[in-house]
């Protein structure tokens, strides 16, 4: 899984061992912020949402690929960048739909200034997303990034596209 430079790297270790306590355990460290996640307006906003505050509609939604030249934003559509980066020139606009959510692919990480302006505006954020391109272009689908069940700024989703 990624991790941002200068995040606490990804630990999984084996704390039971089958021969001795008959189970296996694993003891898994990782931040908020892990591989693929979800930003919580909480992440950067000094008033924003927690996590647990969000409605699953921020999680669970229609969703369409951000097309270039093409933005023709839906009411309570989900928006993935997986072709190119959101960048400042239409940030206004996103902005102005207020989808439930804006997601990047792994390939184009979430500028800074534009994830705050996000989190300041109460928009879920998911970043590092994988397999984007398998996505389809010309239709809209179901996008689930369900995150674990912690409190606070974020956390690591399992996301996936129902085509």
């Amino acid at each position: 899984m990624s991790v941002y430079p200068g995040d606490p790297p990804v630990c999984v270790r084996e704390i039971r061992d089958l021969r001795i306590h008959g189970f296996r355990l694993s003891e898994i460290q990782i931040s908020s912020h892990t591989g693929t996640h979800v930003n919580a307006p909480w992440h950067m906003a000094a008033k924003g949402v927690k996590l647990e505050d969000l409605p699953l509609t921020h999680f669970v939604a229609k969703a369409m690929v951000r097309q270039r030249g093409r933005l023709a934003l839906e009411p309570d559509m989900g928006l993935i960048y997986a072709d190119f980066p959101l960048d400042e020139s239409e940030l206004p606009l996103i902005l102005a739909a207020r989808p439930p959510f804006v997601a990047q692919a792994v390939e184009y990480p979430l500028d800074a200034a534009i994830e705050r302006a996000l989190c300041e505006a109460g928009i879920v954020s998911f970043e590092n997303l994988t397999d984007t391109a398998k996505l389809p272009r010309s239709r809209n689908f179901l996008f689930a990034g369900l995150p674990l069940a912690i409190t606070g700024d974020g956390a690591p989703v399992r996301a996936i596209a129902i085509l």
